[in-house]
């Protein structure tokens, strides 16, 4: 087996500690135009507020269709059992992940890849495409985590342990009678559909600050059943400062609408980043939880 480095894709950041923000200010809708994996929308979501998303990576739109936009749709035992197992009969393409075998995954997991890509195709809502994908992630991300770390994890058998996650996932779907949405594409492309009272800004990585983790690409490449796909970071990056101040200026200025400016960014990049909020926002305050968790507020 190869060996992949995990690393933290985006910045981590809290949903709650984002929850104490938006109450704090009075937020009853927000945006997300670089949204991820959109678990802290759907948690503000369930707090009440109208939540809408955008990134340019296709899953993480699907999953966001899934525990964003969905507000009753789940999948039931027997349709689960439907995704995780390979049907009897089913002709499934047989070298579609074989490109994996042996450097990531076994050649059972890549057939249980090959058939779980076949089988969420033929689901009939974009709701349930969204929790399968979602529940197969964590299946995904258990793998490549086992893979690294062989004694620390439990040996569980594909389909068991795909069939646990996405049960789980029933749990993120919930009305909150408010207009939620995802959209696939660029951060500013998102700000000039979608309007709210405050959106949340993720500034631009540094190329030198590699934050790029292969689970996404990999997942993506698994989504759309081409192993070899390559796709950009998901963060935008800057090859000079220069560079990152034009690109998050031009998130700054498509995000002049939003009464309120919610930017994360950390302790290093903290004094760069307020700089630039500045030249577009006159009222800029800090709300600190770590020194890789600070937001600043700019109205």
């Amino acid at each position: 087996m190869g060996m992949i480095e995990l690393r933290d894709g985006r910045r981590r950041r809290s949903a709650s500690h984002l929850y104490e923000i938006c109450q704090a200010h009075d937020v009853k809708s927000i945006v997300d135009p670089l949204m991820g994996v959109p678990t802290h929308l759907n948690y503000l979501k369930r707090k009440g507020i109208a939540v809408h998303g955008g990134d340019s990576i296709e899953w993480f739109v699907r999953v966001g269709e899934g525990i964003v936009v969905n507000d009753s749709v789940i999948l039931r035992d027997f349709e689960i059992g439907e995704i995780v197992e390979v049907a009897p009969g089913r002709i499934y393409p047989p070298d579609l992940f074989l490109a994996w075998e042996g450097v990531f995954f076994t050649e059972e997991q890549c057939r249980y890849l090959s058939a779980w890509h076949e089988n969420v195709k033929a689901l009939r809502s974009d709701g349930q495409t969204g929790l399968a994908i979602l529940g197969l992630w964590w299946t995904f991300t258990y793998w490549l985590q086992k893979m690294i770390y062989p004694d620390d994890l439990l040996d569980v058998p594909p389909s068991e342990l795909a069939y646990s996650y996405i049960r789980k996932t029933d749990r993120w779907v919930g009305d909150n009678a408010r207009h939620n949405t995802v959209r696939r594409g660029t951060p500013v492309e998102t700000m000039s559909h979608v309007s709210g009272d405050a959106v949340l800004l993720t500034p631009p990585a540094m190329e030198d600050d590699d934050r790029s983790d292969a689970r996404i690409w990999m997942w993506e490449a698994w989504w759309q059943g081409n192993p070899y796909l390559s796709i950009e970071p998901h963060d935008a990056r800057a090859a000079d400062r220069d560079a990152w101040r034009a690109s998050f200026a031009e998130q700054l200025d498509a995000a002049r609408k939003y009464p309120l400016a919610i930017v994360q960014t950390t302790e290093g990049e903290r004094d760069h980043v307020q700089s630039l909020v500045r030249d577009f926002r006159s009222d800029v305050t800090e709300r600190r939880f770590t020194p890789e968790e600070i937001y600043l507020l700019a109205r």
